[in-house]
């Protein structure tokens, strides 16, 4: 059975609340705006808007909802206005999903940094080779003023032979340049003053003529024995010595 109800207000904030209290209480309902006036029902004074509505009960939970949004949107413009949207189709009316808070990352662990093993001169490992190879730092740290000539002429020659061998063996040296020497030479211009040294009269601009006076030594390979001594060790020459009994 057909039912009318009639309601005589005027406004935006009835039509809103009738308009959302009429979808949420009824399944379907037809919303019909009049500038006639409507025909008035015992007890119901003129009336501006008119909602015709089938007559289907609706769920029970849903009256209550629809009569709480009626009375608020006549009170709250606000609250109107988002059921204006709801009404129009602008929104669906579902709570909107609230962002989850950015998830903050623990603190990294610190990285462990190895320690750098302890380094050392390689200008300390060749007088340590030297040392232990022709005792070259313990002849010229001993003081000869009590020896005669021949004795230190024996020393010198035993030094001489340990120490030329361990220099040949670690860089196996050879002369700059080939010419013996006396013999003249001439330096050209834009010369290698690191492979060529001028003494003497130095006066104007190369090239210059002169005589060899050293042929000059340069290394063809570097075999320096590797270190692997403590950082309290690092500028030992050579260690102490303990004979045990």
């Amino acid at each position: 059975m057909l039912r009318r109800i009639c309601i005589a207000v005027d406004g935006t904030a009835l039509r809103t609340a009738l308009g959302c209290a009429s979808r949420l209480t009824l399944d379907r309902f037809s919303y019909v705006e009049s500038t006639a006036p409507a025909p008035k029902m015992p007890g119901s004074p003129a009336v501006g808007t008119a909602i015709q509505a089938y007559d289907e009960a609706p769920p029970m939970g849903r009256i209550g909802t629809a009569f709480r949004s009626f009375f608020r949107a006549l009170g709250n413009a606000e609250f109107a206005e988002k059921v204006r949207a709801i009404l129009d189709g602008k929104t669906d009316g579902k709570p909107q999903a609230v962002a989850e808070p950015a998830k903050i990352a623990p603190p990294a662990k610190p990285v462990e940094v190895a320690k750098a093993p302890p380094q050392r001169s390689e200008a300390l490992t060749l007088l340590a080779v030297l040392q232990r190879e022709a005792r070259l730092v313990d002849f010229l740290k001993e003081s000869i003023a009590g020896y005669d000539d021949a004795q230190i002429g024996a020393a010198v020659r035993e030094i001489h032979r340990d120490a030329a061998g361990t220099l040949d063996r670690i860089f196996a040296l050879k002369p700059v340049r080939t010419e013996a020497e006396g013999a003249a030479v001439t330096v050209p211009a834009g010369y290698d003053a690191g492979r060529t040294r001028l003494v003497g009269n130095v006066a104007g601009s190369p090239p210059h003529t002169g005589s060899l006076v050293h042929a000059g030594w340069e290394a063809t390979k570097v075999e320096l024995p590797e270190w692997n001594g403590t950082a309290a060790s690092a500028k030992v020459v050579v260690p102490a010595e303990v004979e045990l009994k």
